[in-house]
């Protein structure tokens, strides 16, 4: 009898203890974009890809969410743990590289100044030198006042020659070069006082933003039968279904208008370019005429390749090592390996796919004849459901929890929850919404019927505002701060 009760009383022990230790601990669930990335919590690594889940602590950590080698940034951040669940959501951006200096320009005359020297004792013309504006007086010891004024100087000892003699006169000229960047200055002023008139101080949060977005939209000439955009971490580009090639310009040079075509680089690729896509490292291209896919080093634009695909490749989808391509005359899918565009699978689908998405260990694919979507597994592209959408679905986007699918016959958004397809709500957008972009907070809509773009909030659908842009807009991109849109009816480019 007393060999029972000491069982009981240790057993009631262990079980309250267990209680104990488990109250101390917390779950962390961890999700990011894109998916399959490192988790690292207080500098160790877990030894786990997004998404996971693990127990913690009960109190502050450090978490780091990255891919090691993968173009993206990493992201670490601190973690407060509670008992019970604690979910953590990271959205990574991609790595920014700067790229090569400009060529050194016209500084070839300077030169000249050797035969300075020989002028030495003008030198004590000095004091005039500093006066620059009187340089009508230089006239008495012209090499002097130049020699102090520095590059100008070597110029006004070569003027002694003759030829050389007029650079020297240009010479003086330059203290005007100061005054030129307080010009510059002056002309960034005007668009200050823009600002205020977009804020009618109705007191609604709401209306002041979209003012306040309306009035940083920026119209940039594109390239003639613009259908899509991508952006590398450093450059915009542009692909031209007339011309059938693309386009890369440096997205920094926007900010001056005058530059904006200062470096282009234009390169061929197959008949009617309609899709772009970036995997970290390459620019991919989808020839709808050719039946083919090309992969551009983003680097240089050089053409690593071009590989045949089934017949009207429209849209590219990146996987990691196989990279996806959507085949809307023949009714399937292509499975490449990334790194040399080696064929892996076709896979049947619905009718017309026209458009991709990844969510880390699936691809999901929208069937505009069939209007459905289908997910399929990645790594072979088994099929593991079709879901009914709106009418002739065409564009997709991952926002590390849901699919967003643009219905372009409906008018309308629709959003998946990814893990099992189920419809978590329909959104109206403008009309005929066909393109979709995630900028880790925001669903944006291109919608080409009525001119303009739709930004929804991810995380309920909340309609942000819609916003004017040019004509037929088809394609988007986010750079990380900015969205770019697509206009090919108008052949422009429009950034908010």
């Amino acid at each position: 009898m007393t060999r029972s009760i000491f069982r009981v009383v240790s057993l009631l022990a262990a079980l309250l203890f267990a209680s104990m230790a488990y109250a101390q601990n917390g779950s962390l669930k961890v999700t990011s974009f894109p998916t399959g990335a490192k988790v690292l919590v207080d500098g160790v690594d877990t030894g786990k890809v997004t998404p996971m889940s693990l127990s913690l602590a009960i109190g502050d950590h450090e978490v780091t969410v990255r891919i090691p080698g993968g173009g993206w940034s990493d992201d670490t951040r601190p973690v407060t743990i509670v008992a019970g669940n604690n979910d953590l959501s990271v959205t990574l951006l991609p790595t920014l590289t700067q790229g090569p200096p400009g060529p050194q320009g016209p500084a070839g005359p300077m030169g000249l100044q050797g035969s300075q020297g020989a002028v030495g004792p003008i030198g004590s013309a000095g004091p005039q030198g500093l006066k620059g504006d009187k340089g009508d007086t230089g006239a008495i010891g012209p090499q002097g006042p130049q020699g102090l004024i520095g590059p100008q100087g070597p110029k006004g000892d070569t003027g002694a020659t003759g030829a050389t003699g007029a650079t020297g006169a240009a010479g003086a000229a330059g203290p005007a070069g100061p005054k030129g960047d307080t010009g510059t200055t002056g002309a960034t002023g005007p668009t200050g006082p823009q600002g205020p008139q977009g804020l009618p101080g109705t007191g609604n949060l709401l209306a002041e933003k979209a003012a306040l977005l309306r009035w940083y939209r920026q119209d940039f000439p594109g390239v003639s039968g613009l259908t899509a955009l991508a952006f590398d971490g450093e450059n915009i580009w542009m692909a031209s279904g007339s011309s059938n090639d693309v386009v890369k310009l440096r997205a920094s040079d926007f900010d001056n208008p005058a530059t904006i075509f200062a470096n282009p680089a234009t390169i061929i690729v197959g008949s009617v370019p309609d899709a772009l896509a970036f995997d970290g490292a390459n620019i991919w291209v989808a020839n709808g005429d050719s039946n083919s896919v090309t992969k551009l080093r983003a680097s240089d634009g050089f053409n690593l390749g071009t590989f045949g695909v089934g017949a009207q490749p429209s849209a590219l989808a990146f996987a990691g090592e196989t990279f996806w391509v959507a085949n809307t005359g023949s009714d399937n899918v292509t499975k490449l390996r990334t790194a040399n565009g080696d064929p892996l699978g076709f896979f049947g689908v619905g009718s017309e796919p026209r458009a991709l998405a990844f969510d880390g260990a699936n691809v999901w694919v929208a069937n505009r004849g069939s209007d459905n979507v289908m997910k399929l597994r990645a790594s072979d592209g088994v099929n593991l459901g079709t879901f009914p959408v709106g009418t002739f679905p065409v564009a997709l986007a991952f926002d590390g929890v849901n699919i967003w699918v643009a219905n372009a016959g409906a008018n309308n958004v629709m959003r998946l929850l990814a893990s099992d397809g189920f419809n978590r709500g329909t959104f109206l957008v403008g009309v005929e919404p066909v393109a979709l972009a995630f900028d880790g907070a925001n669903i944006w809509v291109a919608n080409r019927g009525s001119g303009n773009v739709t930004k929804l909030r991810a995380i309920d659908g909340a309609n942000l505002g819609t916003f004017p842009v040019g004509t037929g807009p088809a394609g988007l991109a986010f750079d990380g701060a900015n969205i770019w849109v697509a206009n090919g009816g108008s052949s422009t480019l429009t950034r908010y």
